[in-house]
């Protein structure tokens, strides 16, 4: 076989491993060009190759490079390959991986009460999640009925999926105490960071709180409710240590 043959074989084999030192570049000339008879081990088994390796000498050197078809290796790792001729590429997938689609958690949407801690869930294109650990503060205000009272402060993630700028507005959730009992929202006037201040733009995301008046261990209720929207119950077991 002439050398001007070889080199066009040459062009669709990709570098795989040196033998020694030595690197073909775009620019060298081929010396010489041989098959020989080199195994290719993939995950402890040899690959059943289509078209054998290639030594290439480059002129002028003793340096010898294995080349190996970028086609049969790929593909008998798993990969696909095609050629990209409007942009001289070429193109590459992984196969496991284009065929696996990714796994999106899916909101919670619930009206019977089985949203809690760590669970999400989507109102008024609000996604919304009450996390743990929860803590307690106290209302530090002598003005107030509520003064000295003991409160429970609930972490809450909220992200705008809407493509719109809005918040949480306190309008659409009512709390209950852990006896059933409709508890007042107008404490979160004591404390910063509350769940229902500030607007969020599309695809933000913000940690804030919300603060509940704290009647005893037990489970308390958030419902939200809207007149557009399905109700959803938040149920949280509360336990002050």
């Amino acid at each position: 076989m002439n050398k001007e043959r070889y080199k066009g074989m040459v062009i669709g084999f990709i570098l795989c491993l040196l033998l020694s030192t030595g690197v073909l570049t775009a620019a060298s000339a081929i010396g010489s060009a041989t098959f020989n008879n080199t195994a290719v081990i993939f995950n402890g088994e040899a690959l059943d190759l289509p078209l054998p390796l290639i030594s290439v000498v480059p002129e002028g050197e003793t340096n010898v490079s294995n080349y190996m078809p970028v086609r049969g290796v790929l593909e008998a790792m798993g990969y696909t390959v095609d050629w990209d001729g409007a942009n001289n590429a070429i193109l590459v997938t992984n196969q496991a991986q284009a065929q696996t689609p990714v796994a999106t958690p899916e909101p919670v949407i619930a009206t019977s009460g089985n949203v809690s801690f760590g669970d999400t869930f989507v109102f008024e294109e609000m996604e919304i999640t009450f996390n743990r650990p929860y803590g307690f503060v106290t209302i530090n205000n002598r003005f107030s009925r509520d003064d000295g009272a003991d409160v429970i402060k609930i972490p809450v993630t909220i992200r705008n999926v809407s493509d719109s700028s809005q918040g949480l507005s306190s309008f659409w959730f009512t709390q209950f105490g852990s006896e059933g009992i409709q508890s007042s929202s107008s404490i979160r006037a004591y404390f910063d960071n509350d769940i229902a201040s500030g607007q969020l733009q599309p695809g933000a995301t913000r940690t804030a709180y919300m603060y509940m008046l704290y009647d005893g261990d037990g489970d308390y209720v958030i419902e939200f409710s809207r007149f557009r929207t399905d109700t959803v119950i938040v149920r949280l077991p509360i336990v002050k240590p």
